[in-house]
């Protein structure tokens, strides 16, 4: 019987989902400050975001390719950051590295830089569960604005 039960516990805990989870980082909300946050480069190197401008703002879009609404939004975005002077980093949850700047060639976005979160950890950190979304720091890493979703 022991036997049994302990085969039970074992297969329970190798099942995703029924064994006890990481608990979740906390979700940053406008007014908060980030800290730190990675995600990688064209090239597959890390990239702490922070460190990836050098103007006063920065807008960060999170989208994916298959999203029409992620393409309406980075439009509208790159536009504004051209308009604003304001750095446009775009972070892309579903293509390879190699794509991305092709996307961006593709889609002729007026500025923007490409980078990738494969696992979507990222957009969590801002409170998203789905692209596009799209988030106004500073500099010092105040959240300035954030938005889920997209409307024309």
């Amino acid at each position: 019987m022991k036997k049994a039960l302990i085969a039970m516990l074992l297969v329970a805990l190798a099942i995703p989902g029924l064994a006890l989870a990481e608990e979740p980082p906390p979700v940053l909300k406008v007014g908060d400050t980030v800290t730190e946050f990675n995600v990688q480069d064209l090239d597959g190197n890390k990239v702490n975001l922070l460190k990836a401008f050098d103007s006063d703002k920065a807008i960060i879009s999170f989208m994916n390719s298959s999203c029409t609404a992620c393409l309406s939004e980075l439009k509208m975005a790159s536009s504004l950051a051209k308009e604003k002077n304001t750095a446009l980093l775009i972070v892309s949850v579903d293509m390879t590295a190699g794509r991305l700047g092709i996307y961006l060639e593709r889609n002729r976005l007026e500025t923007g830089t490409m980078y990738h979160d494969p696992d979507f950890k990222t957009p969590q950190m801002f409170g998203f569960s789905f692209t596009p979304g799209l988030a106004v720091i500073d500099k010092a890493g105040k959240i300035l604005y954030l938005k889920g979703g997209w409307n024309d």
